[in-house]
């Protein structure tokens, strides 16, 4: 179980050439033409083990979940981010993969859905849903590795989440990556022949994909990570967020000015601009309510006003009541 998007950034599909004898077999088999972008990312041709194989395998960083711990015995990276992604097939490993996915609805929920993770201590994974073929914002993973226990799990998990979060939030059981199915068809129909079968233990005897990696994040990047969520429900306007913020909004939304009465709106912001302009706030209505009044007496406008003054700075606010009004610093009509 791994970072489904782990090396999505440097690896594009290598469609393979067909119909085109010995050169369509060397293509099918060209690990190095497939693999080249990981080769400039840490990986090497091991001159020991004669596979490509990985210097450092080190925990991902950009990933959106938190991950209450590996999957005994499957191998993502190897199966899903280069077999699939590369030959197009979907592995047997992969098809011998069954997911309870839980569908938190806020941001609460999901830190409810991982409290539901730590205390099954099952294989699984939580967080935000970033890929834009997931109609969700986020989700919660647990892996299985048959069908009996995807069922097993799967009614454990819905009886764990209606107690710790409600009945509402849904949950199903699936088979292998959403990818797969998007371009492999119906689960269902999935199968393999004697030729993915040969192909798969060549790609696996030549690639080093080491099993066992303890993929559990070090408190820092949970500090990321839950920094990264909580971003995520503001943009997508999930103000369950508050609670994680003591109720500080991180961006203030703009002011409006689309309702309320047009004078009064005016008479408000004089009355800040005269604060940015130095007035004491106890006296700015005062002052604001005695100038308007003042020019009221007189028939006069706060341009005219200006002008008498010498401010050729036409206030902004203004424009429009008066034609003449629509030219810039320092140029009279």
């Amino acid at each position: 179980m791994s970072d489904a998007n782990c090396f999505s950034f440097y690896l594009q599909k290598a469609e393979p050439v067909k119909g085109f004898g010995k050169y369509s077999e060397w293509d099918k088999y060209d690990i190095i033409e497939r693999l080249k972008p990981l080769l400039g990312h840490g990986w090497k041709i091991d001159p020991a083990t004669r596979k490509i194989a990985v210097g450092v395998q080190g925990l991902t960083w950009q990933t959106p979940w938190f991950h209450q711990r590996g999957v005994a015995n499957k191998v993502c990276g190897l199966w899903h981010q280069i077999m699939f992604n590369q030959w197009g097939f979907v592995p047997r490993g992969c098809q011998e993969c069954w997911k309870v996915v839980a569908r938190p609805r806020t941001l609460k929920e999901l830190f409810q859905l991982q409290d539901v993770q730590r205390k099954l201590d099952r294989p699984a994974k939580c967080g935000i849903e970033v890929r834009s073929y997931t109609p969700a914002h986020y989700g919660g993973y647990f892996y299985n590795a048959s069908l009996d226990e995807g069922k097993e799990c799967y009614k454990i998990v819905r009886e764990a989440i209606n107690e710790a979060i409600s009945p509402d939030v849904k949950v199903i059981l699936k088979r292998g990556c959403t990818e797969m199915e998007l371009n492999a068809g119906p689960s269902a129909l999935w199968k393999f022949t004697k030729e993915q079968v040969e192909l798969e233990e060549y790609i696996t005897a030549r690639v080093d994909y080491s099993f066992g990696i303890d993929n559990s994040q070090p408190d820092f990047l949970l500090n990321q990570l839950y920094k990264r969520w909580t971003l995520w429900a503001h943009s997508h306007n999930d103000m369950t967020y508050l609670e994680y913020t003591d109720g500080n909004v991180l961006y203030p939304p703009p002011v409006t000015y689309h309702e309320g009465d047009l004078n009064e709106i005016k008479k408000d912001l004089q009355a800040a601009r005269m604060v940015g302009a130095g007035v004491p706030p106890d006296k700015v209505i005062e002052v604001r309510d005695g100038l308007l009044q003042t020019m009221e007496d007189f028939g006069i406008t706060p341009v005219i006003a200006g002008r008498a003054f010498g401010y050729t700075d036409i206030n902004p606010l203004f424009i429009g009541e008066e034609d003449q009004l629509t030219y810039v610093k320092g140029v009279k009509p």
